[in-house]
């Protein structure tokens, strides 16, 4: 039986001093924001990590803030999209994470990459040509460290001799483990493969160029033996919804024009080697009114909405959206009007939806 379409709340907030509150008052804001997601009835809480800058630095101890959400909440799952397993020791990782499950009473999903911002690496004095390894060796230390009695590993990146972690998830044999996949068909493949649950990003590209490649996916995990119903694929959008559609699309040009500046402005920190390209480089120069017109920035009134989700859901196949609702120094009250709206109009209409069929 195909699973049933859940909803997340997500955040990389860009922080923008001139026209936001002090730091402390703006990360308050958004864990409130955050927290207004359960009772709304969303089913996950998502958080982003970056470092070094205004654009998502905010947000560079997810677990923290995740932390702080587990004593707010009670149902709403728990998620890190992503944590940036290359940038730290897999063992803290496994030691922080496993005490935000059970502090959640195991709510938490384990969502991995290697992060897309080379000066971060480079902040931490680790060359960026090595994150995909160090990542992907990490999270298999991270897995020992949760389902065996002992540790021992010796690897390119990383050597552990014979280590007892403490403490252990409460999910067993451990919180299930998110991977982000971005752009390379390899990435979508090779997570199916390991039976891994995908996170994904709409708005880098066109719509048939991302189903291809969700496609990939959704072949590769059938293809490895396991069942078409089975996978999970999580998606996100910037979202605005307001009850008159046309100041919707206003109010997202704009924040979500400078949402994307901030983008560009942080890829283009000097960095000892020369960063690899980036899918969402191009945006910058594009009409960030045409992402709307392409359901790649999600904007509207309710009816408008909920038409865009539905034809993203046929050809995108996700199992789950997931939607920034604060973006580029949009305030939280039109933030919070917004995600009340979505969750009112357009949520309960699109819970029926099943995942699209594997080709």
């Amino acid at each position: 039986m195909a699973q049933p379409l859940t909803f997340g709340a997500y955040a990389l907030p860009s922080y923008h001093a001139e026209s936001d509150p002090p730091q402390g008052a703006f990360m308050r804001h958004v864990l409130d924001l955050l927290a207004a997601a359960e009772p709304l009835g969303f089913d996950n809480i998502w958080i982003n990590e970056h470092h070094f800058d205004s654009w998502g630095g905010m947000m560079s101890a997810p677990a923290l803030a995740l932390a702080g959400l587990s004593q707010r909440t009670r149902r709403v799952r728990l998620g890190t999209s992503i944590a940036v397993l290359g940038l730290h020791h897999p063992l803290a990782v496994a030691e922080q994470m496993a005490t935000l499950d059970l502090i959640s009473h195991g709510r938490l999903d384990f969502g991995v990459g290697r992060g897309s911002e080379p000066y971060d690496y480079e902040g931490f004095g680790i060359d960026y040509a090595e994150a995909q390894a160090r990542t992907m060796e990490a999270l298999d230390v991270i897995l020992d460290a949760w389902t065996q009695p002992r540790v021992t590993h010796a690897g390119t990146y990383f050597e552990v001799q014979d280590v007892e972690v403490w403490p252990r998830p409460e999910q067993r044999p451990h919180p299930p483990v998110w991977v982000s996949c971005a752009s390379a068909p390899a990435s979508f493949e090779q997570t199916a493969r390991r039976g891994f649950n995908a996170l994904t990003l709409g708005f880098p590209r066109p719509v048939p160029a991302f189903a291809e490649l969700t496609r990939i996916y959704r072949d590769a995990w059938v293809d490895s033996g396991r069942d078409p119903s089975g996978y999970q694929m999580a998606t996100l959008y910037h979202t605005l919804v307001c009850e008159n559609g046309e100041r919707a699309r206003e109010l997202a040009v704009t924040h979500f024009g400078r949402f994307l500046r901030g983008l560009a402005a942080s890829a283009a920190r000097p960095t000892r080697k020369p960063p690899p390209p980036r899918a969402a480089s191009g945006l910058t120069d594009m009409n960030v009114a045409s992402l709307i017109d392409g359901a790649r920035l999600i904007a509207g009134n309710p009816q408008e909405v909920l038409d865009m989700l539905r034809y993203l859901h046929a050809e995108v196949g996700f199992t789950q959206i997931n939607h920034m609702f604060q973006f580029g120094g949009l305030s939280f009250d039109v933030a919070q009007e917004s995600m009340a709206l979505y969750a009112q109009e357009v949520m309960p209409r699109l819970r029926s939806l099943a995942p699209a069929a594997v080709a």
